[in-house]
Parts: C-alpha cells; structure tokens; sequence
C-alpha cells in the first residue's frame, strides 16, 4: 500500500516553486503531492502573513486527512498553523522549523539558521524558544533576498548562502546550518557536499569554493535537491579525471557550465525528467 504525504504551501500563486520539483524526495511505496491553500498570502515573511495562511492550512489539513494521506508537511519555515491543525487531525502534522531545529541538535551542540531577510529573525528566535531549543541556536543570519525572489537569483543566492553558513560556523560557532526557507530547495546537496570537511571552525571559504557551489547548481538541476548533489558529484568526479591537465581543466568545466547553461538551462536532472514525460506521452 503506496504512503501519501501532502506537502501544503501555503501561500497562493504558482511562483514560489515548479511542482514537480517535490517528487525526487517521494521513495518507493510513497507518493508525494504538493497543495496550495485556496486563500492566503502571496509570501509568508512575517508573522502578520503566518496568521493570513494558518486557517486555510488547517483547512487543508483536514481535506488531505478525509482524502487518505498518511501525513502532512507545511510546506513553510514559520510553521503556519502547525499546532491547530495538530489538533484538527489525528495524522501526523509535521512543521519544517520544528523538525529541523530537533534533528539540528541531534547532529550538533549548537546549530544556526539561514534565512531570507533580516525581519524573519525574531521569528525563528521565538520558535526555538517554543520548541525548546532556544539555548541552542547560535544565530539567525540571512541572504536578503525576498522569498519569491529566491527562484529567479539562484547564482546569486548559492553564493549568499555558502557566505552565511562559512560565517555562521566560523563566527557564531554553528556546529548545523539550516536553510531558513523551503524555497531554498534543492541547494542543500552543494552545500553539504562542498562543506562537508571543510566549513569548521578557523576555516574561510573563498570565493572558488562558491564559484564551485554555483556550477554544481547550474548542471544538476537548480530546482531540486538530487540536481545539485548530482551536480557536485560530477565537478568532484570531473576534477579527478582532469587533474593531469592541470589549470586548463578550470576552463573545461566552466566552458561545460556555460553549455549547459544556455542549451539545458534546467540542468541534467531536468533535461532527463522531460526527457522521461515525453517518453511517458
């Protein structure tokens, strides 16, 4: 019996993220399917917009039960409505700030969160009060880039993103790094990857370490989170065969960015999901 999640966005427009863009995170045997809220605000950045959206997430909640889902996801990091729509079903209701700060302090003594604009902080400062995590949260930092922004300054977010995290182990002491917006999917792989023994205390990251972050997002897939990791893969796997031709292989790979840039904007993840609904057709 196949498992359904519904991821509820609640915001309303179709700009904050392509949906296909949620199913390489299903598995097999569960099946993912992304909602909107029927009404509500255009983007969440304040707690003003986090109330507007909380009723219909409920609703949502409520519908996705009715329906035969087997959990619910609030496709947000303020946790919109999260314990009223607890309290409305009797399957589970899982809020993004919350799961990710507890699973933060499992990987790490103290953890820190990186968001979109500086008026969010105060939020996350209140939300890991709430969930009991306050004494570990290092900081709150942020990129300052409004949420429906994210998706059209992928390069220029990447590059904020490997900047803020870099300070907030090496500055702030963050053992952990969240991504303080679901709508920085798909950048996590790169990160992790391109931090992954590197980002520790004492350590600066230089703009090549970015620069690597960015094409690593530009061939695998911007928009999702196996596009990037793919995408890290190939440049760490590239620099090992190329590493006889020394500075020239700098060249070659950026030359294939710039490729793949122009021909298959979406990547080679993306190039091969179109590839395979057409097949479907």
């Amino acid at each position: 019996m196949s498992r359904i999640i519904w991821v509820v966005t609640p915001i309303v427009g179709g700009d904050f993220r392509a949906d296909e863009s949620l199913g390489s995170l299903g598995s097999p045997g569960t099946e993912i399917r992304q909602v909107h809220v029927e009404r509500g605000p255009a983007s969440i950045e304040s707690e003003f917009d986090a109330a507007l959206a909380a009723p219909w997430v409920v609703a949502r909640a409520i519908e996705a039960q009715t329906a035969g889902a087997h959990a619910v996801v609030i496709d947000c990091m303020d946790d919109p409505g999260l314990e009223a729509a607890r309290e409305a079903v009797s399957i589970p209701v899982l809020g993004p700030c919350q799961t990710t700060m507890h699973v933060a302090g499992l990987l790490g003594h103290r953890f820190s969160v990186v968001t979109t604009q500086a008026r969010a902080v105060p939020g996350f400062e209140n939300r890991a009060a709430w969930y009991g995590v306050r004494d570990r949260l290092a900081s709150v930092r942020w990129v300052d880039i409004p949420v429906l922004d994210l998706a059209k300054d992928g390069d220029g977010l990447a590059a904020r993103l490997a900047q803020e995290s870099a300070a907030a182990v090496t500055r702030d002491g963050a053992h952990v790094v969240i991504l303080g917006c679901t709508g920085m999917l798909g950048l996590a792989g790169a990160l992790l990857i391109f931090y992954l023994g590197t980002a520790s205390v004492g350590t600066v990251v230089d703009i090549g370490v970015a620069v690597q972050i960015i094409i690593a997002a530009v061939l695998g897939g911007r928009r999702t989170i196996l596009g990037a990791a793919l995408g890290a893969i190939f440049l760490i796997v590239a620099g090992e065969y190329l590493r006889p031709i020394g500075e020239l292989s700098n060249f070659v790979v950026s030359a294939l960015a710039l490729a793949v840039l122009l021909f298959v904007p979406d990547g080679f993840l993306g190039y091969l999901m179109r590839r395979r609904r057409g097949g479907e057709r």
